[in-house]
């Protein structure tokens, strides 16, 4: 009996404990939720009640992508960096998920696009959706400074991106739009853009295709 109160009791502090951490800032909850795992902070409770600790994500991590923490925010910003096209630095849109300006590669963040030569279907009709995920990029771009905030490249060297034209966002466009999918492998950012575009049936979910990731497995 005594080791059962005792257990509890320590359930009862970790519970406490980890409310008493818990935050409150909208942008860390975000972080936080799009974590696909159990253990994103070290305040986080595994599956059997125990704190995660030098377990969990935000302690292993070497680049900062799990914010936790107020000073978390402080961190990021002085981590970001900005790269804009303008007179000096050329912008070519190279497919539905990806641009150059000048000589930097920048990947979007958060989404992935159909390859250029990849097909979907239609209507029964095959047509090269990869391309015409690139032109819509290219329509969203409009011969406008596109502007792309990074913390990091990826295992290509490339920028990884979010990306905005006059403040808005064109990575959430692509996925809002139906010509790319919300990347779920590396975060959930941009899932509920995705939702919408499915149910109405935009871009290539008015037809069938195949994933992207899927796509180049096989090809």
């Amino acid at each position: 009996m005594c080791k059962f109160i005792t257990k509890f009791l320590i359930f009862l502090f970790l519970i406490i404990s980890c409310e008493e951490q818990y935050p409150t800032n909208d942008i860390i909850l975000k972080s936080i939720n799009s974590y696909p795992g159990v253990c994103p902070c070290p305040f986080s409770v595994k599956n059997n009640g125990a704190l995660c600790g030098d377990s969990s994500a935000y302690s292993r991590q070497k680049v900062l992508k799990v914010l936790c923490y107020e000073t978390d925010l402080v961190n990021l910003k002085n981590l970001i960096k900005v790269i804009s096209s303008d007179f000096s630095n050329t912008l070519e849109i190279t497919d539905g998920d990806s641009l150059k300006i000048g000589k930097n590669r920048i990947r979007l963040q958060g989404i992935d696009a159909p390859e250029l030569k990849q097909k979907c279907v239609k209507e029964k009709q095959e047509y090269n959706c990869g391309v015409d995920s690139k032109n819509f990029l290219k329509y969203l771009v409009n011969d406008s400074d596109v502007e792309c905030k990074y913390k990091e490249l990826d295992r290509y060297n490339r920028i990884l991106g979010m990306c905005f034209v006059n403040g808005v966002n064109i990575n959430e466009l692509m996925v809002e739009n139906g010509w790319a999918l919300a990347y779920r492998k590396y975060n959930k950012i941009f899932v509920d853009n995705e939702s919408n575009a499915e149910k109405e049936s935009r871009g290539i979910w008015s037809g069938d295709f195949e994933k992207p990731w899927n796509w180049r497995k096989s090809n």
